[in-house]
């Protein structure tokens, strides 16, 4: 207020106006000298820094530009000179000074980003992606750079207020006078001088920014006006501002059609409402259509600016592609999965079963919650615990080797479904993100089908694979089969075959082959297997070629200048192209003359099984009649023999005609038990020449005159082991059966031989073992038989004579003598040339030596003097008859009905003079069995065995062993007093 008025008081005096005045000027001029020289070097350096943080904005934004020009232009140096852009701008960033610590830091981790994301972006298969990265990343660096622009201004500002305060403190009380009366005045032309700048430098920003965004930009009002478009909009929409002056003039032209400009219309209605409602921007997405007719998919979004709205459109065209890409392919690969045809299992490289399709559950029985993991899914289908860990090292082996997207070949395995049946499958995999798709092949009809095909034909699968790959394997696989193959074009010409082709058609080597089918016409004839002609069309490759197929079709083949035949099985298909059409046709073919015959063989071989297990059937039905048998007759020839001196002579001759039909009984029984194979036998060494030779007398003597006997005795035979009486037997029905063969007479020839019989010819005949034998043959020039008469011959009760005219068990008898000595006997007949019979006897081992022949044994009835004899016999007929015939023989008879009771008679009573035991008994405990017991109780008992037939041949021959004498059942009282009489005489010594 003083100086206020010290002033006004000096301006109302003139002379001290001119003083105040003078020293005012001087002082306001050196306070405007002063505060001019503060404030330029202020806005200096704010000039200076705002330059320098506009040449980097400046540099790297038409870097950015350069960049994207290189995608458009590769062949220009866009490259270069962007990178050179970026190192102006890193230089002229080194240079800032009078900046904050913090905002030097933040230019430079900008910048770094920035840099950062531009080297990454620059590497091979650069894209939208990057792109869009690197311009988020340069909006940031922007950003900063508008932020450390404003923040060093502040700074300045700060610097110039104290540059002026120091200047008011020092002018002191000099100035205040002037300060008080300019004060308004110079604070308002600061005030307006500091607007104007920050008004410059955020006009300038702002234009900066808008023009050099890397998005499009537009500035409208709100009016509807475009006030502005940046460089990014032309470049991306195709119009300047000439050509879109308002919003609606634009949405006329990037909405082409009606329906959706008016949606489209709508959606920014509603968004610039929501802006001025809220204040705040807002964002939705549109799909527009540039200039040049492209449909780009944006995000528009609405700023509010001042009386105006800022437009920001950002182009997701291709992120919205690459996002409905990955969808579809997502879908599809959803729709593949499930709906494929092969069982798929997507499993994580956790080992968790990510998913299942339905052919899997179908075809394996499982569900997804079966097997939750790859560890539960190899216990279920692989319940072998080897096989289990087999298949997990192989898996462990194919996936650790393994690359995405490469398939690998797991191999064929056998897997269990879920109800527990096998399956084989084809196994692969692809490794794919997140995991492994398992895909499976079903080729178990397959698997089985070669399986039976490998049992059935006995040979190797070939390897069909490589077959078709390479010409050579092919080669070698057909060379190495068996089967005659043939490949032909359309016109029969041979494209190739294999060695087996040149074998199967008579030819020495492949060389020799004639090369089409026109070729072979002249020499190679096929015929239908009854022998009849087959026509050139309907040949099996000629069929193929018109498009059939068939296999195992059989022919007859004849090779015309060589005079050769053969049976061949052919199958033949034709071979199509892509199309469908015949282009050629492969032919197989194979010999199969040697299987047709060891068919043939084979049904021979089972006929004369068949014919062999019925005649042991008969034999085992005729030994049990004939020990039934036996046992009735010992009955009557014993109780005959008895009552026969107690009988007068009209009754005697009655008892002696019953006796000898008794006896002719007991010869119908001996034959039945020869045939079966159960008469006992009594074999030696003998001659066989010698034997023969010495029936001819008696055979042309029971021949009779009309019937010429011939003999031929090889003179290697040596010698049989046999029964000569039962040999002598069975020659002489032969001699018989031969003459009864020729009516008006004939030749009867006897020969001996040595033959071998074979394994071929031991294998089609059950009972005879391979190795050297004497044979012995019947020959006649008689009527013959049929093939079909000759194979029954040896069936007992079979026979061709009339009724009363023979038994039919005379070469039954032949054929079970035969097989009982160890040897065979076999029957060969024509119809009108006659019949051949012969025996064929084991040649007898080196070491056994000829026994003298007893042609008589003694018939005189030897009685006994009060022995005790302990008769064993299950049947109580046959033991009341042997107690009657030991009591009139002398001796004292104990009889018991089984084995069991003998052996409870043998541990409480005294010992036996002798046993008398049948061999075959009920009850558990045989003769033989009953024998061991006995001498183990009383050694030197002696043991007379007895016998309707024996059992087998060990029990004969255990009993020949033991020197036991044995009684055939019938046997006379003469025979059983003979053989009690030998067995005490033998235990006397």
């Amino acid at each position: 207020m003083i100086a206020g008025t010290e002033l006004k008081h000096a301006f109302e005096r003139p002379e001290r106006w001119a003083i105040v005045a003078v020293i005012l000027s001087i002082l306001i001029c050196v306070f405007v000298v002063t505060t001019r020289f503060s404030d330029q070097g202020v806005i200096r350096d704010a000039a200076a820094l705002a330059t320098k943080l506009r040449q980097v904005d400046i540099e790297i934004g038409q870097g950015m530009l350069d960049i994207r020009m290189s995608r458009f232009e590769p062949q220009e140096n866009w490259r270069e000179r962007a990178f050179r852009r970026f190192d102006a701008a890193e230089k002229a960033l080194g240079e800032l000074s009078n900046l904050h610590k913090e905002d030097t830091e933040a230019l430079q981790t900008a910048y770094g980003t920035f840099r950062a994301k531009l080297d990454r972006a620059m590497q091979p298969g650069f894209g939208d992606r990057e792109v869009v990265d690197l311009t988020i990343a340069l909006r940031a660096l922007s950003g900063t750079i508008d932020q450390v622009g404003f923040d060093a201004q502040n700074i300045f500002d700060d610097l110039a207020l104290q540059q002026a305060e120091r200047f008011r403190y020092v002018l002191g009380a000099a100035i205040l006078l002037l300060a008080l009366v300019g004060a308004m005045a110079i604070r308002s032309a600061r005030l307006r001088r500091q607007a104007a700048i920050d008004a410059s430098v955020s006009e300038e920003r702002f234009r900066r920014f808008f023009e050099m965004s890397p998005l499009p930009k537009s500035n409208v009002d709100r009016h509807g006006n475009v006030l502005a478009v940046n460089r990014k909009f032309v470049t991306t929409f195709g119009y300047t501002l000439d050509e879109v002056p308002t919003v609606g003039e634009f949405r006329q032209r990037v909405y082409p059609d009606p329906v959706y400009r008016e949606q489209a219309s709508a959606q920014h209605r509603k968004l610039y409402a929501e802006v001025e409602a809220t204040g705040d921007s807002a964002s939705t997405e549109l799909s527009v259509t540039c200039k040049d007719g492209r449909v780009r998919e944006l995000v528009v979004t609405v700023t509010p600016l001042g009386d105006g709205f800022l437009n920001t459109f950002e182009d997701v065209t291709a992120r919205r592609r690459t996002e409905r890409t990955l969808r579809e392919s997502e879908e599809r690969f959803r729709l593949i999965f499930e709906e494929s045809p092969l069982p798929k299992a997507y499993v994580g490289t956790d080992g968790t079963v990510i998913a299942i399709n339905r052919k899997f559950t179908e075809l394996l029985g499982y569900t997804y919650d079966d097997i939750p993991s790859i560890d539960i899914w190899l216990q279920r289908v692989y319940p072998e615990p080897a096989y289990r860990e087999e298949n997990s090292r192989l898996w462990a082996e194919k996936l650790a080797g393994a690359k995405p997207g490469v398939t690998l070949d797991i191999g064929e395995r056998r897997l269990a479904c879920r109800d527990g049946a096998m399956r084989y499958m084809e196994i692969t995999g692809t490794l794919v993100a997140g995991g492994v798709i398992f895909a499976f092949s079903d080729v178990t009809e397959r698997k089985h089908a070669e399986i039976a095909l490998r049992a059935e034909k006995d040979r190797s699968e070939a390897a069909r694979e490589e077959a078709e790959q390479m010409r050579g394997r092919l080669e070698a696989a057909l060379g190495a089969m068996s089967d005659s193959v043939l490949i032909t074009d359309m016109d029969g010409n041979y494209i190739h075959f294999n060695d087996a082709y040149a074998r199967f058609h008579r030819f020495a080597s492949r060389a020799e082959c004639p090369r089409s089918i026109a070729d072979y016409l002249p020499i190679l004839e096929i015929q239908a297997p009854d022998g009849t002609p087959v026509a050139v069309n309907d040949r099996p490759l000629m069929k193929a070629l018109a498009g059939e197929t068939a296999n195992d079709r059989e022919f007859r083949l004849f090779r015309k200048d060589k005079d050769v035949h053969w049976l061949a099985s052919y199958n033949y298909a034709p071979i199509r192209d892509g199309d469908g059409h015949v282009e050629g046709a492969v032919v197989t073919a194979r010999d199969i003359t040697e299987r047709h015959a060891n068919e043939e063989r084979l049904r021979d071989s089972q006929a004369q099984l068949a014919q062999a297990q019925k005649m042991e059937a008969v034999g085992q039905l005729t030994g049990g009649i004939a020990h039934d048998f036996n046992n009735l007759l010992a009955i009557i020839i014993g109780n005959i023999e008895l009552l026969l001196p107690e009988t007068d002579a009209k009754t005697g001759e009655m008892a002696h005609t019953v006796l000898r039909a008794a006896t002719r009984g007991a010869e119908l029984t001996r034959r039945l038990l020869a045939f079966s194979r159960r008469q006992t036998l009594k074999p030696r060494k003998v001659d066989l020449n010698e034997l023969v030779g010495g029936m001819t007398k008696l055979l042309s003597r029971t021949l009779g005159e009309h019937i010429r006997i011939e003999t031929r005795l090889a003179p290697d035979v040596d010698g049989v082991v046999v029964d000569t009486a039962q040999l002598e037997s069975a020659l002489l029905n032969l001699a018989v059966n031969a003459r009864d063969a020729m009516p008006e007479g004939g030749t009867i020839t006897l020969s001996t031989r040595l033959t071998e019989l074979d394994a071929d010819y031991a294998r089609t005949r059950e009972e005879v073992v391979p190795g050297m034998y004497e044979a012995v043959s019947v020959t006649d020039t008689g009527t013959g038989m049929p093939q079909e008469v000759a194979a029954r011959a040896f069936e007992p009760f079979f026979t061709t004579k009339g009724v009363g005219k023979g038994t039919g068990l005379g070469l039954s008898m032949v054929y079970g003598f035969a097989k009982q000595s160890g040897g065979h006997a076999a029957i060969y007949s024509e119809p009108g040339r006659g019949t051949t019979v012969t025996i064929y006897l084991p040649v007898a081992p080196s070491d056994v030596d000829a026994v003298p022949r007893k042609y008589a044994e003694t018939a005189a009835v030897r009685t006994g003097a009060g022995e005790l004899v302990l008769v064993v016999e299950d049947d109580p007929d046959v033991r009341e008859l042997i107690h009657a015939q030991l009591s009139s023989l002398g001796y004292v008879a104990e009889v018991c009905e089984d084995g069991w009771a003998a052996l409870a008679r043998l541990s409480s009573g005294p010992p036996p003079a002798v046993m008398l035991t049948d061999i075959v008994m009920p009850g558990g405990v045989s003769g033989l069995e009953l024998a061991d017991a006995a001498r183990k109780k009383h050694p030197g008992v002696p043991i007379v065995f007895m016998s309707g037939y024996a059992e087998g041949g060990s029990a004969l021959e255990r009993i020949q062993a033991d020197g036991a004498p044995f009684l055939q059942k019938p046997y006379t009282k003469a025979q059983l007093s003979e053989a009690l009489a030998q067995a005490l005489e033998a235990e006397r010594g």
